[in-house]
Protein backbone atom coordinates (compact mmCIF):
# COMPACT_ATOMS: atom_id res chain seq x y z
CA UNK A 1 0.00 0.00 0.00
CA UNK A 2 1.09 3.32 -0.58
CA UNK A 3 0.31 6.23 0.99
CA UNK A 4 0.93 9.95 0.61
CA UNK A 5 0.26 13.59 1.40
CA UNK A 6 -0.88 16.56 -0.24
CA UNK A 7 -1.41 19.91 0.35
CA UNK A 8 -3.50 21.37 -2.21
CA UNK A 9 -4.31 25.19 -1.94
CA UNK A 10 -5.56 25.02 -5.30
CA UNK A 11 -7.83 22.21 -5.07
CA UNK A 12 -10.80 24.68 -4.91
CA UNK A 13 -10.34 25.46 -8.07
CA UNK A 14 -12.21 24.33 -11.42
CA UNK A 15 -10.37 21.40 -12.47
CA UNK A 16 -8.06 20.62 -10.06
CA UNK A 17 -9.23 17.33 -8.60
CA UNK A 18 -9.31 15.46 -11.77
CA UNK A 19 -6.18 16.89 -12.50
CA UNK A 20 -4.86 15.27 -8.74
CA UNK A 21 -6.43 12.23 -9.33
CA UNK A 22 -4.57 11.63 -12.57
CA UNK A 23 -1.34 12.64 -11.13
CA UNK A 24 -2.28 9.94 -8.20
CA UNK A 25 -3.26 7.34 -11.03
CA UNK A 26 0.45 8.02 -12.27
CA UNK A 27 1.93 7.13 -9.13
CA UNK A 28 0.22 4.34 -7.81
CA UNK A 29 -0.79 5.86 -4.86
CA UNK A 30 -3.58 3.96 -3.04
CA UNK A 31 -3.93 6.37 -0.09
CA UNK A 32 -3.21 10.14 0.21
CA UNK A 33 -3.81 12.61 2.81
CA UNK A 34 -5.02 16.51 1.76
CA UNK A 35 -5.19 19.85 3.24
CA UNK A 36 -6.50 22.56 2.95
CA UNK A 37 -9.21 21.51 0.34
CA UNK A 38 -11.72 24.24 1.22
CA UNK A 39 -14.83 23.05 0.40
CA UNK A 40 -17.84 23.06 2.87
CA UNK A 41 -19.11 20.36 4.67
CA UNK A 42 -18.11 17.23 5.45
CA UNK A 43 -18.87 13.49 3.61
CA UNK A 44 -17.52 10.88 0.96
CA UNK A 45 -18.00 11.34 -3.04
CA UNK A 46 -17.27 8.06 -5.19
CA UNK A 47 -15.34 9.38 -8.47
CA UNK A 48 -14.67 6.84 -11.04
CA UNK A 49 -11.33 4.76 -9.45
CA UNK A 50 -10.86 7.08 -6.30
CA UNK A 51 -13.49 7.39 -3.00
CA UNK A 52 -12.72 11.20 -0.94
CA UNK A 53 -13.78 11.51 2.37
CA UNK A 54 -13.46 14.72 3.80
CA UNK A 55 -14.24 16.98 6.43
CA UNK A 56 -14.35 21.15 5.97
CA UNK A 57 -15.66 23.78 7.57
CA UNK A 58 -19.46 24.00 7.53
CA UNK A 59 -20.20 27.46 5.91
CA UNK A 60 -16.56 28.94 4.52
CA UNK A 61 -14.30 27.78 2.31
CA UNK A 62 -11.33 27.41 4.37
CA UNK A 63 -8.97 24.46 5.82
CA UNK A 64 -10.82 20.80 5.32
CA UNK A 65 -8.67 17.39 5.34
CA UNK A 66 -9.38 14.56 4.08
CA UNK A 67 -8.27 11.25 1.92
CA UNK A 68 -8.03 10.15 -1.12
CA UNK A 69 -8.55 6.41 -1.52
CA UNK A 70 -7.98 4.50 -4.52
CA UNK A 71 -10.63 2.17 -5.37
CA UNK A 72 -8.97 -1.29 -5.90
CA UNK A 73 -7.92 -0.75 -1.64
CA UNK A 74 -11.88 0.72 -0.57
CA UNK A 75 -12.95 -2.36 0.46
CA UNK A 76 -10.03 -2.15 2.82
CA UNK A 77 -11.47 0.93 4.78
CA UNK A 78 -13.36 0.06 7.73
CA UNK A 79 -14.27 3.71 9.26
CA UNK A 80 -14.43 7.47 8.47
CA UNK A 81 -14.79 10.12 11.37
CA UNK A 82 -14.74 13.91 10.44
CA UNK A 83 -13.92 15.52 13.81
CA UNK A 84 -13.28 19.16 12.75
CA UNK A 85 -12.14 21.31 9.65
CA UNK A 86 -8.30 20.41 10.44
CA UNK A 87 -8.71 16.63 11.79
CA UNK A 88 -10.25 13.69 10.10
CA UNK A 89 -9.47 9.88 10.36
CA UNK A 90 -9.64 6.56 8.10
CA UNK A 91 -9.41 3.23 9.92
CA UNK A 92 -7.77 0.46 6.96
CA UNK A 93 -7.68 -2.99 7.40
CA UNK A 94 -4.25 -4.24 7.02
CA UNK A 95 -2.79 -8.10 6.91
CA UNK A 96 -1.40 -8.64 10.24
CA UNK A 97 -2.74 -5.71 12.09
CA UNK A 98 -5.21 -2.41 11.45
CA UNK A 99 -3.94 1.20 10.85
CA UNK A 100 -5.32 4.33 11.93
CA UNK A 101 -4.36 7.24 9.77
CA UNK A 102 -5.01 10.65 11.02
CA UNK A 103 -4.69 13.77 8.63
CA UNK A 104 -4.00 17.13 10.61
CA UNK A 105 -4.23 20.49 9.28
CA UNK A 106 -1.90 22.26 12.53
CA UNK A 107 -2.81 25.79 13.38
CA UNK A 108 0.38 27.80 12.74
CA UNK A 109 2.05 29.42 15.96
CA UNK A 110 0.49 33.42 15.32
CA UNK A 111 -2.70 31.69 16.01
CA UNK A 112 -4.14 32.24 19.21
CA UNK A 113 -3.56 30.50 22.34
CA UNK A 114 -6.90 29.05 22.80
CA UNK A 115 -7.46 27.87 19.05
CA UNK A 116 -4.35 25.77 19.61
CA UNK A 117 -5.15 24.23 22.57
CA UNK A 118 -8.78 23.07 21.33
CA UNK A 119 -6.74 21.52 18.28
CA UNK A 120 -4.31 19.61 20.12
CA UNK A 121 -7.17 18.50 22.76
CA UNK A 122 -9.15 17.33 19.33
CA UNK A 123 -6.10 15.61 18.31
CA UNK A 124 -5.68 13.85 21.60
CA UNK A 125 -8.86 12.68 21.98
CA UNK A 126 -9.02 11.00 18.01
CA UNK A 127 -6.08 9.49 18.80
CA UNK A 128 -7.41 7.83 21.98
CA UNK A 129 -10.27 7.15 20.15
CA UNK A 130 -8.12 4.66 17.59
CA UNK A 131 -7.93 0.89 18.77
CA UNK A 132 -4.96 0.28 21.16
CA UNK A 133 -3.90 -2.28 18.59
CA UNK A 134 -3.43 -0.17 15.60
CA UNK A 135 -0.64 1.51 13.94
CA UNK A 136 -1.22 5.10 14.25
CA UNK A 137 0.12 7.24 11.79
CA UNK A 138 -0.06 11.35 12.16
CA UNK A 139 -0.14 12.83 8.48
CA UNK A 140 -0.47 16.28 7.22
CA UNK A 141 0.08 19.91 7.38
CA UNK A 142 2.15 20.20 10.31
CA UNK A 143 3.21 24.25 9.78
CA UNK A 144 6.76 23.56 11.18
CA UNK A 145 8.23 26.49 10.97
Amino acid sequence: MRIGTWNVLSFYQSGALKKLLSQLDSYKIDITALQEKRWTGEGIIDKKNHTIFYSCDRKRHIFGTGFIVNKRIKHLVTDFKAKTPRICKIRVRGLFFNYSLICVHTPTEEKDDDEKDNFYEDLDQIYEECPKRDVKIILGDLNVK
